[in-house]
């Protein structure tokens, strides 16, 4: 299925194999002594390939890229090359050759992961919850969605340089409960917890903390993962509701 090829030093084409042929548009039988190495390449393509690709291939006796093929058609496919330079006794180059595989469906792949990427970015930025995976074995934080800037009032990246950040943010008058909160997690398998943190400005407000052992094939645990929200309308809410009981109760 791959092609293979031939060319002289000039760019003439030698030789082209059935998969080659079928990739381009080549009939079996064809006669290709008038085609040249352009004749395979759009014009980008070539003008990198007669500027540095053949001369490295040249120098270096072999050559790797990735590379674009034209079909006649005008269809343009996405190959890994390699080019082989064979030498003469005087060691001057008497022909090249090569071998191109079809990653057509790999670039797909890619650009389709690429894109489910960009859209669960967009889902994430969207959230107004903290989605959090850190390491079971270091405590390195993973991955921190956008929304903990808004909530914690730092942006996210500064929880991958300092893996400590979440302990210190949380309340002091919380601390000491919520200090084993991972290696709970780790021993239940999952975890729930309510707890107060300090803002980067100092404010104070109440997370609701979910989290879940994620395990590997084997067994082992391969990752924490967690969504933190922030409930402190709720508490605030419910701590005007005590105060009104309260009133009501020394009428």
């Amino acid at each position: 299925s791959d092609f293979v090829g031939i060319v002289t030093t000039d760019g003439k084409a030698l030789y082209v194999n059935r998969a080659g042929r079928k990739m381009v548009g080549i009939g079996v039988d064809e006669d290709i002594s008038r085609l040249t190495v352009a004749d395979f390449h759009p014009a980008g393509a070539m003008e990198a390939m007669k500027k540095s690709v053949l001369a490295a291939a040249a120098r270096d006796g072999v050559w790797q890229c990735e590379n674009t093929l034209l079909s006649r058609t005008g269809r343009e496919i996405p190959v890994s090359q390699v080019i082989i330079a064979h030498h003469a006794a005087d060691g001057a180059v008497e022909y090249f050759s090569t071998i191109m595989r079809d990653i057509s469906e790999r670039i797909g792949m890619e650009t389709r992961l690429l894109e489910s990427r960009e859209k669960l970015d967009e889902i994430m930025r969207s959230l107004d919850d903290v989605v959090w995976s850190v390491s079971p074995e270091t405590h390195a934080v993973i991955y921190q969605s956008p929304a903990a800037e808004k909530v914690y009032g730092f942006p996210a990246q500064a929880f991958n340089d300092n893996p400590n950040l979440w302990a210190e943010v949380v309340h002091p008058d919380d601390f000491q409960r919520v200090r084993p909160f991972l290696d709970e997690l780790l021993a239940k398998g999952e975890l729930e917890m309510e707890y107060r943190i300090l803002r980067a400005d100092g404010e104070v407000r109440w997370l609701h903390d979910r989290a879940r052992v994620i395990y590997a094939a084997d067994g082992q645990p391969l990752r924490f993962d967690g969504i933190a929200s922030d409930v402190t309308v709720r508490h605030q809410a419910e701590e005007k509701l005590r105060k009104l009981s309260r009133v009501i109760e020394n009428i």
